[in-house]
């Protein structure tokens, strides 16, 4: 596992406590593809989400995972779940989280309908004045068109998502490219 760039700035959006940093903030939330955990542990850190589960397909990444966050002080706000999103979520997380982080997961335009169904699966329903809410973050540097993959992830997640898919564009260098919210 690498660390990407854009988990790199999701993890700066975190830190400098803006408008994404406050979609995180005292909920639970679902790191899924999490890699080596930077933006699950940044969320947990930096922007102080209530709990993180990070959950990643390779169990090596996943003992870094945990090493980092407990590294970072967050390992009791945190656990590591070994989930491949083709084989679907555990029974356990779904209607579980508030929040699912999706870093660098559009890559492979196969898998985006998996990502989806998972993230939509995870999510708790609408309740007391919480509305769950993903959270994307792509590299402005991938051979293909952002827009054209965030539309199909809108579409797979479906039409109760409206308004509730935030999205970040970060180049190689990891520096804030653009934020918006997707509309399905």
């Amino acid at each position: 596992s690498l660390v990407w760039p854009s988990a790199v700035a999701l993890a700066r959006c975190f830190a400098r406590g803006d408008g994404v940093a406050s979609l995180v903030q005292g909920k639970r939330v679902l790191d899924l593809g999490c890699g080596l955990g930077v933006a699950g542990i940044a969320a947990c850190a930096l922007a102080d989400s209530e709990h993180v589960t990070l959950a990643e397909a390779d169990a090596n990444a996943l003992v870094f995972a945990d090493f980092n966050a407990r590294a970072n002080g967050v390992g009791g706000r945190t656990r590591c779940v070994q989930l491949d999103w083709t084989t679907g979520l555990d029974e356990g997380l779904e209607g579980d989280f508030d929040v699912v982080l999706l870093s660098d997961v559009l890559y492979d335009d196969g898998a985006i309908t998996h990502v989806a169904k998972v993230a939509a699966a995870a999510l708790a329903p609408i309740a007391d004045g919480c509305i769950p809410t993903v959270v994307v973050a792509d590299q402005a540097d991938r051979p293909y068109d952002h827009q054209q993959r965030l539309a199909q992830l809108l579409e797979a997640l479906g039409e109760n998502m409206d308004g509730r898919v935030h999205w970040e564009l970060a180049s190689t260098a990891s520096e804030h490219v653009s934020w918006g919210t997707g509309a399905g």
